[in-house]
């Protein structure tokens, strides 16, 4: 991934990716975010000549599950242990079409209208300013090409919003903050995109593993825990995450996840 003009961010998340490496596609803790994604692809279109870019690929999972359909892949990220992990994984599975290389997704080292297809897959809630990816993104798609975008989706509601993400960050530090549908929209219509398919699901999940996958600290446990058993009991702020508690009494969060396709004129 990349982070912009903040230093000190993109060091927080290139320690939190690290960390994350060898348990990032572990259907124990986030199978969500992995397993359960083929969807946010079905409005994408692409056929077997396409380039395609996975930015702050990760393991490259997106560029991975779509190398089968296309000519080549490369997986950008700035993480050196979620690439290897994805090479890794690529090699197993026979893929020889895709490439991994690290890099800046603020700074995209390609030229003007490379690929046909650019997807970038739950990485724009860690841009402290998604515009300056996005309008790479835009750039190195050529025209009449297909932007995919996959994210979390916060509550509309402004004030649940910001609680939403202060409990994200406090569960991941690399976290920058996640949009509203609105918001999103906009973001990835200024560069000149035009939005021609959006899908979005609310999921549920407990809470447990996915504290669990990014080892988050005793105390920010505690305070999340707080939050969400406060709005629960009717005795705090909406946290955006409408907990609830499952049938052994554990506490569960929902996610909002968004997949909007997006069209370069041309």
């Amino acid at each position: 991934m990349s982070y912009g003009s903040d230093p000190q961010h993109a060091s927080v998340t290139e320690q939190s990716f690290a960390q994350q490496a060898p348990t990032f596609e572990d259907e124990r803790f986030n199978r969500v975010l992995t397993t359960d994604s083929d969807w946010l692809y079905n409005s994408l279109p692409r056929t077997t000549g396409d380039l395609l870019l996975d930015v702050a690929a990760g393991t490259g999972l997106a560029g991975r599950s779509l190398a089968g359909q296309v000519r080549a892949v490369i997986a950008l990220d700035t993480t050196a242990g979620m690439l290897e992990t994805g090479r890794r994984a690529a090699a197993d599975e026979g893929l020889t079409n895709i490439v991994f290389q690290r890099g800046d997704a603020a700074a995209l080292p390609f030229l003007d209208a490379s690929f046909e297809i650019v997807v970038c897959r739950y990485a724009l809630h860690h841009f402290p300013e998604p515009e300056l990816q996005l309008a790479q993104m835009a750039r190195v798609l050529r025209p009449g090409g297909h932007l995919a975008l996959a994210d979390l989706q916060a509550d509309a509601n402004p004030n649940a919003a910001t609680v939403q993400n202060h409990l994200e960050r406090l569960r991941d530090p690399s976290h920058a903050h996640a949009l509203p549908a609105a918001k999103l929209r906009a973001a990835i219509e200024r560069p000149g995109l035009t939005i021609v398919a959006t899908e979005t699901r609310a999921v549920r999940r407990p809470l447990a593993p996915w504290m669990a996958q990014t080892e988050t600290p005793r105390e920010a446990m505690e305070k999340i825990e707080f939050a969400l058993t406060g709005e629960l009991d009717r005795r705090g702020a909406p946290t955006g995450f409408q907990p609830q508690r499952d049938a052994t009494g554990n506490l569960t969060i929902m996610q909002t996840l968004t997949s909007l396709v997006a069209r370069k004129p041309g």
